[in-house]
């Protein structure tokens, strides 16, 4: 694994985005799943046929919202046919979208937009994701946030990761990272921050009495 794009995403995604959307696709799976369910003139063929498109919707607009309320940069944009929305999401070195797909591992369908964005990635194989004579600025990576149920229930979430897909849309360049694990890392990190400094406070609190008294000495001399 390329430590370098986990580390980016621990650094620049907040904590609040991160498990606000685990929970949102948690409940935009089930919630879809519910209103199909209970859609009485519907036939089965219709509901199988809603219930992707549902899910979309809920996710794509939980993500939105969410994205806001974590102060991230949200825009909804048009795929080149007109034929449907998308969410965009900026934030540090990070353009995202979000797809579905088939398994943990699988790249989503090739297409315009998702192509142009993935150009973005072409120093990522390499080892080398800048140039050397640069600096990693601002949306200067692509990441799809993928997400699918599981194999026995459409209804529930299976698998939730950050990826990073290849230039030519045809691969990722590493595997994708689970939503959990960049999750736990930024608890581990910040349970570590918080530590650190309470460490420093103790240390300031038993420094502080001495330096005191040495100053109260030097007063009286």
């Amino acid at each position: 694994m390329n430590d370098l794009l986990r580390d980016i995403l621990i650094a620049d995604l907040p904590p609040a985005f991160v498990n606000g959307f685990e929970k949102a696709a948690i409940w935009s799976y089930n919630e879809a799943w519910e209103r199909v369910k209970n859609e009485t003139c519907i036939t089965d063929d219709g509901c199988h046929y809603l219930l992707p498109h549902l899910r979309r919707v809920l996710l794509e607009s939980a993500l939105s919202n969410l994205a806001l309320d974590s102060g991230l940069r949200v825009q909804s944009k048009e795929v080149s046919s007109g034929a449907h929305k998308y969410i965009e999401v900026r934030v540090g070195r990070l353009v995202m979208t979000c797809s579905k797909t088939t398994g943990p591992n699988a790249v989503p369908r090739s297409c315009d937009f998702r192509d142009q964005y993935s150009n973005i990635n072409e120093h990522i194989p390499q080892q080398n994701l800048f140039p050397v004579n640069s600096t990693p600025g601002p949306e200067s990576l692509y990441c799809l946030i993928i997400h699918g149920p599981t194999a026995q229930n459409k209804d529930d979430l299976g698998f939730c990761c950050f990826g990073f897909p290849s230039q030519d849309m045809k691969d990722w360049v590493q595997p994708p990272i689970p939503l959990a694990d960049i999750r736990d890392y930024q608890r581990l990190y910040y349970r570590k921050s918080d530590d650190n400094h309470a460490k420093i406070q103790q240390a300031e609190g038993k420094l502080k009495p001495g330096f005191d008294t040495g100053h109260a000495e030097e007063e009286r001399a």
